[in-house]
């Protein structure tokens, strides 16, 4: 499938990983698949599957085997925990941005939190389009309180994209029904027209410069 595709969609609290996925999709990555990382606290633990015991079919559950260590290798950043704040601009003429009209130092308020993606890779051509200093609010407190939201180029022309957030996909839409995301004093406040903009440029972006037809 992701032999297939042109782009690679990690959306929400995407915590959970096999080794064997994660190699599938750093394999695809290098031969041209974009990856949007939509979401926070994703790769964290890696996953070992296990048969039933009741009639043992095979990966019907699984339990953590350990924590990730290069998951920054893959998206970009670190994954970390629970804290809250604002969705900082550093980069507004990046075309990320595009058509967004917004400027350094804007603020998209409470979209960063339950859980986010913090310390910046060392990788080349990776770009840092948004970061914050956050404020914890669990008893859970992560090695780095700082948001990163990157992006950079791979070697084939397609694109990573990072927005390290868990709540991203709150300034997207609000269908019927949908209880908005809110904890302590973090929380996002509806639609934006701003995540929306940014998800189009970055979607249209990788599709147009896939190298894959």
């Amino acid at each position: 499938m992701l032999d297939r595709a042109k782009a690679f969609l990690s959306v929400a609290h995407d915590e959970y990983w096999s080794r064997d996925v994660y190699e599938a999709v750093l394999r695809g990555r290098e031969s041209g698949l974009s990856l949007a990382f939509l979401s926070g606290n994703a790769v964290y633990h890696e996953i070992q599957f296990y048969d039933s015991e009741v009639d043992w079919a095979p990966c019907r559950s699984f339990a953590r085997k350990e924590r990730f260590d290069d998951e920054n290798l893959l998206m970009g950043t670190k994954s970390y925990g629970s804290a809250g704040g604002d969705w900082v601009i550093t980069k507004p003429d990046h075309w990320v941005y595009e058509g967004t009209g917004l400027s350094a130092g804007d603020r998209i308020p409470g979209l960063i939190s339950w859980e986010y993606h913090g310390t910046p890779a060392d990788i080349e051509g990776l770009e840092v389009v948004a970061a914050s200093a956050l404020y914890p609010w669990s008893h859970y407190t992560s090695p780095d309180q700082n948001h990163s939201a990157v992006v950079f180029p791979c070697k084939k022309g397609n694109w990573v994209f990072n927005a390290g957030t868990i709540w991203w996909s709150e300034g997207l839409s609000q269908p019927p029904g949908h209880t908005p995301a809110r904890t302590g004093r973090s929380g996002p406040f509806g639609v934006s027209e701003h995540v929306q903009r940014i998800t189009q440029n970055v979607l249209d972006r990788m599709i147009v410069d896939s190298p894959r037809s």
